[in-house]
């Protein structure tokens, strides 16, 4: 699991230095063109090397309703605080959308406990290590995600970095992350997960913690180390999130398990982007010149507080697993 992860995140840490320098030279147009080549590659190779079902095996029929089910749920909660931000959260636009999510989500639920095969099947969450466990991956993916998006935007707008300079600062956290992946590997070998994961969010909390008191003044240097801190320990806690969320389940339920971690850790990062999105936007309208830097600063906190947040359910997982 580990190595796997060592591809996945190595990826965010080359990523945004090419962005950079894309952007500067070609115009933001360019960097969306970055992802054709590995897409295309994707496609091949997975075509040559990912192996067909079984003909012994039982063929189950693709969940789609849970699929259009979800993909409303998600379309409509996630643009709630954007159009709350524009409109008020007490306009009707808004409260439409929430009872239309939350209609579509409560469907969504009660379609799953029913289907034969189940996109996200819902008795999972009566393991307490794997409900646990994905509430970490939450939290997991609103810190990966959100200080990606909140850092860059930092960069350039507090600090006066280029694109490019920008781009560079995630590039010492990433390849910490990708040393940090094996390392957790290692110790979840030999040691449970939970105090592993517990140490992994202290890390990336204190991060986000350093980073809510850094100013345009703040050495370049400094702010890398500090994100080198929090990349460290989001390294440290994937392959023991990954044990934690299964240790307790057999069967066809593992690679169900697997999905669903990281589909709520996905969720994470959607929901992370957009809220602190919102927010920095809503804080900055609200504060104007006289503090520029402060709307990141709570953005950073808010972060840090769900990473500490994220420390009562990893105690649990540790207790549940024995």
């Amino acid at each position: 699991m580990a190595l796997y992860g060592f591809g996945i995140v190595l990826a965010p840490a080359i990523g945004p230095a090419i962005g950079g320098a894309l952007l500067d030279t070609f115009g933001w147009r360019s960097i969306f063109l970055l992802t054709v080549p590995f897409c295309v590659a994707g496609l091949l190779l997975a075509r040559r090397t990912l192996l067909p079902s079984s003909p012994s095996r039982t063929r189950l029929r693709f969940d789609w309703t849970g699929v259009a089910l979800l993909l409303g749920a998600l379309v409509t909660l996630l643009n709630v605080p954007v159009f709350g931000h524009r409109h008020g959260f007490g306009s009707p636009m808004v409260i439409a959308l929430s009872l239309c999510g939350g209609l579509l989500a409560a469907a969504f639920v009660g379609w799953e406990t029913r289907s034969p095969a189940p996109l996200l099947p819902v008795r999972l969450f009566r393991h307490p290590p794997f409900a646990n466990s994905t509430i970490v991956a939450f939290a997991y993916g609103v810190g990966l995600f959100g200080t990606t998006y909140l850092v860059p935007v930092f960069a350039q707008d507090i600090a006066h970095y280029t694109a490019s300079e920008a781009g560079y600062l995630l590039v010492p956290p990433g390849f910490a992350l990708a040393i940090a992946i094996v390392v957790g590997g290692r110790l979840t070998d030999r040691m449970p997960p939970a105090p592993v994961i517990i140490a992994g969010l202290a890390l990336f909390a204190l991060s986000s913690l350093l980073l809510a008191f850094a100013g345009a003044r703040t050495a370049f240097a400094l702010v890398a180390l500090w994100l080198v801190i929090g990349r460290a320990g989001l390294g440290m806690l994937i392959p023991a999130l990954n044990v934690g969320a299964v240790q307790s389940l057999t069967g066809t339920e593992l690679a169900y398990a697997s999905s669903a971690v990281n589909f709520v850790r996905q969720l994470g990062g959607a929901v992370g982007v957009n809220v602190l999105a919102v927010l920095l936007e809503w804080r900055a309208a609200a504060i104007g010149d006289i503090d520029a830097a402060r709307p990141f600063h709570e953005c950073f906190a808010v972060v840090t507080l769900a990473f500490a947040l994220a420390i009562v359910p990893a105690w649990f997982i540790r207790k549940h697993g024995r």
